[in-house]
């Protein structure tokens, strides 16, 4: 990862980066719980600062967040305003009108709601607000554990990617990585900036000793 960016974490990504012992997301294409999905989180968060990155918390995440930290409230906002690279942001004026916007096409493909799509419905409002806010702020991802984000993300024209996608942290710490997840391999990775510099030493050696032969048999 390179150069400073803004990006959003919702309320999951928050849950599993300031919380202990909290369950494992479910990969929304294998099904199949999420391992380490705290170290990926937190792998995020440390190649964020480190690049001087801001991560944004819209409020609807943030309040969605903090709505069971019960006595614990108090010390996750302490968490949250004290690192230096997250920004909390409004629901604004301007984003009001861009959810509203994408309410509205989202509305035009639903049919009559019973009251469990109801109560669907209304994670959905929300999940547009994390969005829209995402949106009017022009950030690069937002990053996620919720695949309903995830859907609403493609026709609101904002980059996401989900928990599942990140990586996790190299084994080796000294080990470079890039945030696809392919890491160099070491060993040709410094043959090839070695050779790049001009000779080795051994190969400088080699040659001097074939000069030094040719100089005797002449």
């Amino acid at each position: 990862m390179a150069g400073r960016r803004k990006v959003v974490f919702d309320s999951g990504m928050l849950i599993l980066l300031l919380q202990d012992g909290v369950g494992a997301p479910v990969n929304p294409k294998t099904k199949d719980p999420i391992t380490r999905p705290k170290d990926r989180v937190e792998y995020l968060q440390r190649c964020l600062s480190d690049e001087k990155s801001k991560i944004l918390i819209p409020t609807p995440a943030l309040s969605e967040f903090l709505v069971n930290a019960g006595s614990a409230l108090e010390k996750y906002v302490d968490d949250i305003s004290n690192e230096s690279c997250f920004v909390v942001v409004p629901f604004s004026e301007m984003a009001a009108i861009e959810a509203a916007v994408a309410t509205y096409h989202a509305k035009q493909h639903r049919r009559t709601l019973d009251d469990a799509e109801k109560a669907a419905w209304q994670r959905v409002k929300i999940d547009i607000q994390i969005l829209a806010i995402a949106k009017v702020n022009k950030v690069d991802v937002i990053y996620t554990t919720d695949r309903g984000v995830v859907a609403q993300a493609g026709p609101m024209g904002v980059a996401v990617i989900h928990l599942s996608e990140l990586p996790l942290p190299p084994e080796d710490p000294q080990q470079e990585m890039r945030f696809d997840g392919e890491s160099e391999p070491d060993s040709q990775a410094a043959h090839v900036r070695r050779s790049s510099d001009g000779p080795t030493t051994d190969t400088t050696a080699s040659e001097g000793q074939a000069e030094a032969e040719e100089g005797e048999e002449g």
